[in-house]
């Protein structure tokens, strides 16, 4: 079972998945400490959602979700609240143009031999 929390980030699939990958780490990392762990028998992890390009292929797509195995058990829907104002209040504190690390590569010195 799964829930989606939200997206976050910014990248463009499919050249740009370990950066989104990471931003995705990262955003877990951060609601973790501000609203906690899940609760038992969830886990916060990416989750992917097909979508078809506009050339027909299929392409997975992720987003920031909540996923748990009993089938019975719905979601944690207080926890999944705070991580969805969380996960927003991050993402707009973020200039990804400014991150990302093409951007911040071209500003390194030149290296000398």
């Amino acid at each position: 079972m799964k829930e989606s929390i939200g997206g976050f980030g910014d990248g463009e699939l499919p050249h740009e998945r370990e950066w989104i990958m990471a931003c995705y780490d990262f955003a877990i990392a951060y609601l973790k400490r501000v609203c906690g762990e899940p609760p038992r028998g969830y886990t916060l992890e990416p989750i992917y959602h097909e979508h078809e390009t506009l050339s027909g292929n299929i392409l997975a797509v992720p987003s920031l979700g909540i996923t748990w195995e009993n089938p019975h058990a719905d979601a944690p829907w207080d926890y999944l609240e705070k991580c969805e104002i969380a996960l927003r209040a991050l993402d707009d504190a973020i200039d990804w143009a400014e991150i990302e690390p093409g951007e911040v590569a071209a500003k390194f010195p030149e290296e000398k031999d």
